[in-house]
């Protein structure tokens, strides 16, 4: 999916294969889509001069909006095991101060069962403009089915990019993956 506008609301992707992700932002609740900006657009507190630094920020990548700063992530269609993520831009100089925090929660259900968390705090003195956290959490105890990123404090400006997670294999491609393993596995041991 190649998006060429900017500031264009975004809803649900489909990722063909794989799974159906929402991308909602909103001040402690999902209320609104999240915004795609441009590095260097005018929608944007990213300058030219303000590219994030750090990860592998691309042109274009998930602003929070008016509705506020915190950034939701719904998988639709299948539970997932972990959920990283880029954070752009979360420093002293948009509303935050050293000591605040942006949290990843995962929950296994709508917002209600936390089953992990991490947590990015500001240090003193303040990072360099257009800074990049990557946030991470795997769980073996339950499925992933939203993640929230959440802020101790609003701060104007930021943005999420290079989201990724690990779906939980169905049962059937389960074992199939096994099935395949152990034949891989023979065919290794047959050519020895």
């Amino acid at each position: 999916m190649k998006i060429r506008e900017m500031g264009v609301k975004v809803g649900t992707i489909t990722l063909p294969g794989e799974n159906m992700v929402s991308f909602r932002v909103g001040n402690g609740a999902p209320t609104d889509f999240g915004t795609v900006a441009q590095v260097g657009a005018p929608q944007t507190a990213f300058a030219p001069d303000d590219t994030p630094t750090g990860g592998n920020p691309g042109e274009l990548f998930l602003s929070d909006n008016s509705d506020g700063p915190d950034y939701f992530i719904q998988f639709i269609d299948s539970a997932v095991s972990s959920v990283s993520l880029d954070l752009y831009d979360f420093r002293g100089d948009g509303g935050a101060s050293a000591g605040d925090t942006a949290t990843l929660t995962v929950y296994s259900d709508a917002l209600t069962t936390a089953v992990g968390s991490t947590s990015y705090t500001i240090p003193s003195p303040l990072p360099p403009d257009g800074n990049t956290v990557t946030l991470s959490i795997s769980t073996a105890s339950a499925p992933i089915k939203w993640a929230a990123l959440t802020f101790s404090t609003r701060d104007a400006g930021t943005g999420i990019d290079n989201v990724t997670f690990w779906n939980v294999p169905e049962p059937a491609s389960f074992g199939s993956a096994l099935a395949g393993s152990a034949l891989f596995v023979g065919m290794i041991r047959r050519g020895s």
